[in-house]
């Protein structure tokens, strides 16, 4: 689902002289289709519009699609569930910066090496943890890892098992 801007004021969705929130309370789209799979209700009818791009996203594409945002979620969900000591909130899943600006780097349960980079340019941390080269990676698109950095691309993640 995307933000569809210029909304209507629905219900106090605008917060702020610059902010209307409704456009990211559209229907779900669970379809393509006039309707999206969210009602026989004619569109006129709806609390507030569908996304009107045709090629706007829906769930039976997301399901389809293995390298879609739904199957990444599903997969950190995994991942987190199948290593909850490491990566829950228990002692065992402590958190260690390596790096606090761009990319953001950390280490969750002395395993798992997060890193993360929202920048439009190619970032790089040097990190001291000669070690961190042999980290696997578990997810991710854009970041490498070496004996003494991490670089990562823009608009990119990772995470790496040690």
């Amino acid at each position: 689902m995307r933000f569809v801007a210029g909304l209507p004021d629905v219900e106090g969705s605008v917060l702020g002289p610059r902010y209307n929130r409704a456009g990211s309370r559209t229907p779900m789209q669970w379809e393509p289709g006039p309707a999206g799979g969210f009602s026989t209700a004619a569109p006129d009818r709806f609390y507030l519009p569908l996304d009107p791009d045709p090629d706007c996203p829906d769930v039976a594409a997301q399901r389809a699609d293995g390298r879609s945002l739904l199957h990444l979620v599903r997969d950190l969900i995994r991942l987190r569930k199948d290593n909850a000591a490491e990566l829950g909130t228990g002692p065992a899943g402590a958190l260690e910066v390596l790096s606090d600006g761009y990319p953001l780097a950390y280490l969750r349960g002395g395993r798992f090496l997060v890193v993360v980079n929202p920048s439009v340019r190619t970032e790089r941390a040097a990190h001291g943890r000669p070690e961190l080269a042999a980290a696997k990676p578990v997810l991710g698109s854009g970041v490498s890892v070496s004996a003494e950095a991490i670089t990562a691309g823009p608009f990119s993640y990772g995470i790496f098992r040690s």
